[in-house]
């Protein structure tokens, strides 16, 4: 457990965010080496049915990662306040009501999977192999959404090395799984699904073990389990805006993929492997952005506001040399990444321009994130929900689809950067009115 109150703030949020990046990163590990095996081994029309699940299945997890989003606020709200028992109550009711929901999610997901496809106007030629992938990942969400608690807890104690740890073993568990199931035993593109699942299953038990054995103040006994309704209260005022906000992100996602579908599983194949890519070009900006959320968190527990702005002033400027480095990265070398995916040209080059255009506004998205994280660690969650699903609805859909007539499908990326760049000047300009500092829940239930 690490204590952000006191201490340098530049080195206590780069050595804090560091392993949650690698752990964000290895989580998109686990999407890409499918994506690779699947495009590389079955083909593109196989690679297409991975890429056109994107939406659905962030649009699942957006359901819960708000609560898990407000569980870690107010577990390092509480630990800042050295309030133990409530620090506990948190644990046991996170706990309880993720699993919960997890389940009934699974099981709803699983019986509606075709209708959902149907609904965005999947492909006709990839749809049968989209369902299939789909239904193992709706049965597998009971583990995922339990690393998923494990690694809020953790990272509320201040405490983003464990987690990596898990991931790195079931990285590796997932890449000899991919490699036999797809293309030793020729499952197809159920056992790139399988390997999946089981490889996220080995990171939720480690982790359970692990703060069992470990960690008696953070220790979940399962015969002792308390739903705390006032806890529960707090985490919804903190969790269920940031929930809305990732629901109504993913809805607009699943509009944006019924358009991209619209274009045929070539442009679903592309967008799909340059979205990979892109996942991991972002995601510094959503790293730092939970790293900050901990450390200012801690430091309003404590009352200690001057602290939590130069925590974010680092933040920035540590967050913007990495994407910056990245986004080089990405146009340097975007065709040859393509190609880890698929062989086939056409679908190179459609990738390739999808990146090298969304790549130059990393960095705006980055900023926008950083400062979600510092209003959101202040308990804000509201603001964040408003810009970024205002932005999604209001600028990108719109722009997609009145574009779509003119450039093809080219708007679906140039949409992407409209929504970046005004979420940047909304987020950094609430920023700039520090309305946020009136915010702190742990302590107005």
């Amino acid at each position: 457990m690490k204590d952000f109150t006191k201490g340098n703030e530049g080195k206590l949020i780069f050595y804090f965010a560091i392993p949650i990046v690698m752990t964000n990163i290895l989580q998109q590990a686990y999407n890409i080496v499918d994506s690779i095996i699947v495009g590389r081994a079955l083909g593109k029309i196989s690679l297409g049915a991975i890429g056109a699940t994107a939406s659905i299945n962030f649009f699942v997890l957006a359901l819960i990662l708000g609560i898990t989003t407000g569980s870690t606020i107010l577990i390092a709200q509480y630990y800042g306040a050295k309030d133990i028992k409530n620090l506990r109550k948190t644990i046991d009711t996170s706990f309880i009501f993720i699993m919960v929901s997890s389940i009934i999610l699974g099981l709803l997901g699983y019986f509606f999977t075709c209708s959902i496809l149907q609904l965005l106007r999947t492909p006709e030629n990839i749809i049968s192999q989209s369902a299939i992938f789909l239904k193992i990942n709706f049965l597998g969400l009971p583990l995922v959404f339990g690393y998923n608690v494990i690694s809020a807890i953790l990272r509320g104690v201040g405490d983003s090395k464990t987690p990596l740890y898990f991931l790195i073993f079931s990285s590796i568990v997932n890449v000899i799984l991919e490699l036999l199931f797809v293309i030793t035993l020729k499952w197809g593109i159920a056992g790139s699904s399988y390997a999946t699942l089981i490889a996220q299953g080995f990171s939720f038990l480690l982790g359970f073990r692990y703060i069992n054995k470990k960690n008696d103040i953070l220790k979940i006994n399962l015969k002792k389990l308390v739903f705390d309704k006032k806890i529960f209260y707090q985490i919804l005022k903190i969790g269920l805006p940031s929930s809305v906000q990732y629901l109504l992100v993913s809805l607009g996602l699943m509009s944006v993929q019924a358009l991209t579908n619209s274009f045929g599983a070539e442009i679903v194949s592309a967008f799909g492997a340059a979205g990979r890519i892109e996942s991991i070009g972002i995601m510094p900006a959503i790293s730092f952005n939970a790293a900050l959320s901990s450390f200012v968190a801690q430091n309003i527990g404590a009352g200690n506001y001057e602290r939590v702005n130069k925590g974010y002033k680092v933040t920035l400027v540590m967050s913007v040399a990495v994407v910056l480095a990245m986004t080089l990265g990405i146009q340097t070398f975007k065709s040859g990444i393509m190609t880890m995916f698929v062989t086939d040209d056409n679908v190179i080059e459609i990738g390739a321009k999808y990146l090298a255009i969304t790549s130059l506004f990393y960095i705006l998205h980055n900023i926008q994130y950083v400062t979600y994280g510092l209003i959101k660690g202040a308990g804000d969650a509201f603001v964040p929900m408003i810009i970024s699903a205002g932005t999604l609805w209001v600028i990108r859909i719109p722009i997609a689809y009145s574009l779509s007539h003119y450039i093809g499908s080219d708007c679906i990326p140039w949409s992407l950067c409209a929504t970046w760049f005004i979420g940047f000047i909304c987020a950094y300009g609430y920023y700039l009115t520090g309305r946020w500092r009136t915010k702190a829940l742990a302590f107005s239930a």
